[in-house]
């Protein structure tokens, strides 16, 4: 993955994938457009969780991979919800905050609810990402056309959940 360096000023553009455009007479090919519309863009950075993925129904999903627990994954995406636009200098700190909030929700030790986490949720998180979730299409060629230009740094920005997901090999984009 290419890195953004603290000095670079990043422009803010929302892209369409090129290669998503439906061919038509009067259009331009989506390589010329892709590179009209990144003139003098030096970066950019994607949110990970509903940009490049639809993560509609994600609850629905992990509540029908394993029933039993449905208590525990509401509960869970409810915390995570009161977390949302926090920061956090550190996925420690994070943790700390999440399992301690969950397991207040749970009437369990924050101890039970990260091993229960760690343990049973996110390796079952990441079959049903594998299994229900792909990247929107035109992702993966877009992503190749945008790191064949090497004046161009693209940065994905990962929430803890999604670099915990990608540890548990949720997702596949390939190296970019």
């Amino acid at each position: 993955m290419k890195g953004l360096s603290s000095h670079v000023e990043v422009e803010w553009v929302q892209l369409e994938a090129a290669s998503s455009l439906q061919e038509n007479s009067n259009l331009e090919a989506p390589e010329t457009v892709c590179k009209k519309m990144l003139r003098g863009i030096k970066g950019i950075i994607f949110d990970f969780d509903g940009t490049l993925f639809d993560n509609s129904r994600i609850a629905f999903n992990l509540i029908s991979a394993f029933p039993p627990d449905w208590r525990r994954i509401w509960k869970e995406r409810l915390v995570r919800n009161r977390l949302a636009g926090l920061d956090f200098l550190r996925a420690q700190e994070y943790y700390n905050v999440f399992f301690a909030e969950l397991g207040k929700l749970c009437y369990r030790p924050p101890e039970k609810m990260r091993k229960w986490y760690f343990e049973r949720y996110m390796p079952r998180m990441a079959k049903v990402l594998k299994k229900h979730y792909a990247p929107r299409e035109g992702v993966k060629e877009m992503l190749d056309r945008l790191s064949k230009n090497d004046n161009l740094k693209t940065a994905f920005r990962l929430s803890v959940f999604e670099r915990t997901a990608c540890g548990f090999g949720a997702f596949s984009l390939g190296e970019y």
